[in-house]
């Protein structure tokens, strides 16, 4: 029962998207932490580490290990002292050509014909 009660992340609709997004992290917490930890939800492709913005991506190869990576992680994950958030990334796909977007001719330029 008090399983049921724990908040859960809804994952995104869009089946692309393979990409989690952790939060709170600091100067001490490398890359390598997060490989050890994020590693046995799956195969991933890459991290991309914001240190500015103090997040991280973790990029899966697959949409499944992304799934079981935030329901293992998602308000438990720990590392280093510190509480890291957990949530799914947006999708990287170009937005769909509206009609309107769609390219028009350019008129042709003066010169010899």
């Amino acid at each position: 029962k008090r399983a049921a009660d724990m908040p859960k992340l809804t994952p995104p609709a869009d089946k692309t998207i393979t990409t989690v997004y952790v939060g709170g992290l600091d100067a001490n917490i490398k890359e390598q932490d997060l490989r050890d930890v994020f590693y046995q939800y799956g195969e991933i492709r890459n991290i991309n580490m914001v240190t500015k913005s103090g997040c991280a991506f973790v990029n899966y190869s697959q949409r499944e290990s992304a799934e079981k990576a935030v329901q293992g992680a998602f308000n438990k994950l720990i590392i280093k002292g510190r509480r890291l958030k957990i949530l799914w990334g947006r999708g990287q796909g170009a937005p769909a050509i509206k009609p309107q977007d769609e390219p028009r001719p350019l008129p042709p330029l003066p010169g010899p014909a």
